[in-house]
């Protein structure tokens, strides 16, 4: 969604909701009112002004914020639920254990799918650091042809949208 908006400049709900159609494919509007808000309440997108719906009905407009850690320190937590949330809206299936203490130690945050590609993602705090157990499990990762793996942290929002879109 974030992709989106910054291609379009600015956009109400409504024309995210046509834009992302026109992209990806058939999405609910509530899906995209939530995404977007979930967007909003981290700072990663912020209202610019009011318009109104093609029925007429007055709405906010929305431009993608400059910087997405504009509120202050982002949550490991927080951050996990906006990229789930982007991953689910372009169309990847997500995994990720909701008790990493019933995991292999280093294991990453979240597995995504979509064929033909698989991705594992290792989500940290924007001073989080990576364990010694978890940079050896993903260097056996990346040693595995075909996988994709990223650490990301809230500076790495676009990347993450190009990642992912």
């Amino acid at each position: 969604m974030l992709a989106l908006l910054n291609r379009l400049q600015d956009a109400t709900d409504e024309i995210l909701v046509d834009a992302y159609v026109a992209d990806y494919g058939p999405v609910s509007p509530s899906t995209v009112r939530t995404r977007r808000r979930e967007l909003q309440d981290i700072g990663a997108i912020v209202v610019v002004g009011r318009s109104h719906t093609k029925g007429g009905r007055p709405c906010q407009v929305f431009r993608a914020a400059p910087s997405t850690t504009r509120r202050g320190v982002v949550s490991e937590a927080s951050w996990q639920t906006t990229v789930i949330d982007l991953a689910e809206l372009t169309g990847w299936w997500v995994y990720h254990n909701p008790d990493s203490r019933r995991s292999q130690p280093g294991f990453p945050d979240l597995v995504l799918i979509r064929a033909p590609r698989v991705m594992f993602l290792e989500l940290k705090r924007e001073t989080g650091r990576l364990s010694t157990v978890q940079r050896e499990v993903i260097g056996h990762l990346e040693a595995c042809p075909g996988v994709e793996v990223h650490v990301a942290r809230p500076s790495d929002w676009q990347k993450c949208v190009d990642w992912l879109s």
